[in-house]
């Protein structure tokens, strides 16, 4: 059998190392794959990592106090407006929906915002009563109510005084009128008429008073209210006035377009002689 010769193999790098020492080799091995990679910063000429940004955080917006209506004193007063009926359904205020809204919950509103009225309180809170109201679609150019709203002149100069001192106010000393100029005859004042008042209107204030000034109604309201509703005139009560049971008449006018009607041929149809004994019935009537 003949032999073959058999090559050794050549000693690696770590031949001849102890155990100890092989185990050190081995561990720093292990701490160079685990160690974080060089930082930019140790790169030459490298750029700098960007730093993050931080977005300021908006100032916590406290929540709004609500409104303490028992820190001023109320006042009852008198608000005459008009408005255009073709935009609401009606004057008089629903509880419920309603397919167009009504000039009532479109004014209260709009006093709730001014923070002129509570909005807790409701219709009843303030005390609301109107002289009059209107079907959908309706207008009216000299409606009344009467209502306790905020006021600026503390309670003990009210009570002194009877009537706190304002100056009387309408829009017919505002610039930008609401082109209601001409109705003085018969929408011109809350009264109406030129008999004396009534032992429940309040004596006008003394123009020498120095008491506060009243806050302004009008500009308040109007600033807020929509076009097709307008404040002309406020005036201050006694407690025991009522827009409704106050007030002496209601004035009704009804215009007929005549531009597409022959009026000559709908003559025939009508008796005219008819017509005033026929109105004298209903004269003085309204169904609440």
């Amino acid at each position: 059998m003949t032999s073959g010769n058999v090559s050794s193999p050549t000693p690696g790098p770590y031949a001849g190392w102890t155990r100890e020492r092989l185990i050190e080799r081995l561990m720093e091995l292990e701490g160079t794959t685990t160690s974080p990679p060089q930082s930019s910063m140790d790169i030459p000429n490298a750029p700098a990592a960007p730093s993050p940004i931080i977005a300021p955080s908006a100032p916590s917006k406290a929540p709004e106090k609500p409104f303490d209506f028992s820190k001023h004193s109320p006042r009852k007063i008198a608000l005459k407006f008009c408005y255009s009926g073709w935009e609401y359904g009606g004057l008089a205020f629903q509880l419920g929906p309603t397919p167009l809204p009504t000039v009532e919950n479109v004014l209260f509103d709009v006093l709730a915002k001014t923070r002129l009225v509570d909005p807790d309180g409701g219709f009843d809170g303030c005390g609301w009563e109107k002289c009059g109201r209107t079907d959908r679609g309706v207008s009216a150019a000299g409606q009344v109510v009467s209502l306790w709203v905020r006021s600026a002149i503390p309670a003990e100069e009210i009570q002194q005084d009877d009537a706190p001192h304002i100056k009387e106010e309408s829009v017919e000393n505002e610039s930008g009128s609401d082109g209601l100029f001409g109705l003085e005859d018969d929408f011109g004042s809350l009264a109406m008429t030129t008999e004396s008042s009534s032992n429940t209107s309040i004596p006008k204030p003394n123009a020498n008073s120095k008491h506060k000034q009243e806050l302004d109604y009008l500009v308040m309201l109007n600033r807020l209210l929509p076009d097709t509703i307008r404040v002309i005139a406020w005036s201050p009560v006694s407690d025991s006035f009522s827009a409704r049971f106050s007030c002496k008449y209601r004035h009704y006018k009804y215009f007929f377009p005549s531009t597409h009607l022959d009026i000559a041929d709908l003559s025939h149809f009508f008796l005219f002689e008819l017509i005033e004994p026929s109105c004298s019935v209903i004269h003085n009537y309204h169904i609440e």
